[in-house]
């Protein structure tokens, strides 16, 4: 659930065969005539997650994001939106998850405990069945860097478990959730946050869609002053403050992503995430609508 941020045998041909199922259903998806126009890539965000989770929950009210049908991917806390998009719960569950996963971060602490609370959350939120619920189209973005460097797209598990495990291991923010900062997926990979994926792009990756959109837990500019995200289109990103007056500053951003907010921010961040979402989704609708009466004004 990381935002590395602001201020960072058998199971073998079993792991080789699920990344290359993958890779092929990418490619076929990005090749077919029935590619999706657009598609959401959820960055890290660690404890911001409750903005992400706003703006799908906002994409879906708008019409923009359909699950299983819109192509999804997500890295370390774009990991669990995608979640709760594939497993088709309750956008509200994933904030009371929130919620509860913060309360244990306070009680206990959050240095190098960070994933053992969201391990014992997932344990108890992911449904028994989401191995077998799990939508077509969402991917949770896994970064094995021992016994060797791998970059893994997983839109398919064998078992609860490992559902669990693969978002474990997308959330494992190096020295701060534990003290290797590494998780064990698939039994013989050990691995560290999705953020990892893709540094340059703060996290995010592409999707089969002939449009990707970013949705970000930092305002898009900020990002860009520290280098990342340098080639990005501002109109192919959600971030606080791209679709109306933001409640929080960048300190605060910055500290709640690594340490829990209070749960009215946690609200507060949510139901803003919700409007950018809701936002986002019907200005797009207008504009696809005004292009299309244009075409039909101009004739063939």
């Amino acid at each position: 659930m990381a935002a590395s941020s602001l201020p960072v045998p058998l199971a073998g041909v079993r792991a080789r065969a699920r990344t290359c199922a993958s890779a092929s259903e990418s490619s076929s998806s990005s090749s077919s005539s029935s590619r999706a126009r657009v598609g959401f890539s959820f960055s890290p965000a660690g404890l911001l997650f409750p903005y992400p989770l706003g703006v799908a929950c906002g994409l879906e009210r708008g019409g923009a994001l359909v699950r299983g049908v819109t192509p999804v991917v997500g890295a370390s806390a774009g990991a669990l939106v995608v979640l709760c998009m594939a497993v088709d719960q309750e956008w509200e569950a994933g904030l009371a998850g929130t919620m509860r996963l913060a309360a244990a971060c306070r009680r206990e602490g959050t240095f190098l405990k960070l994933g053992r609370h969201l391990r014992a959350e997932l344990e108890a939120m992911v449904p028994e069945d989401a191995h077998a619920r799990w939508a077509p189209g969402c991917e949770v973005a896994v970064t094995p860097v021992l016994p060797r460097r791998e970059v893994l797209r997983v839109s398919r598990f064998a078992s609860r478990e490992e559902v669990v495990d693969a978002l474990c291991a997308s959330c494992s923010v190096p020295l701060y959730s534990s003290r290797t900062g590494l998780e064990r997926y698939l039994e013989t990979r050990w691995c560290t946050d999705g953020f990892f994926h893709d540094v340059a792009n703060f996290g995010t990756l592409a999707t089969p869609a002939e449009r990707t959109v970013r949705v970000l837990p930092f305002p898009l500019e900020s990002l860009q002053r520290i280098r990342f995200l340098q080639g990005a289109n501002a109109g192919d990103c959600i971030s606080p403050g791209s679709e109306g007056a933001f409640p929080f500053s960048d300190p605060q951003l910055s500290q709640w992503a690594l340490q829990p907010a209070t749960d009215d921010a946690y609200r507060r961040l949510f139901h803003t995430g919700v409007r950018d979402g809701l936002s986002w989704a019907e200005r797009t609708l207008r504009d696809n609508n005004d292009n299309n009466n244009n075409s039909d004004d101009q004739g063939p």
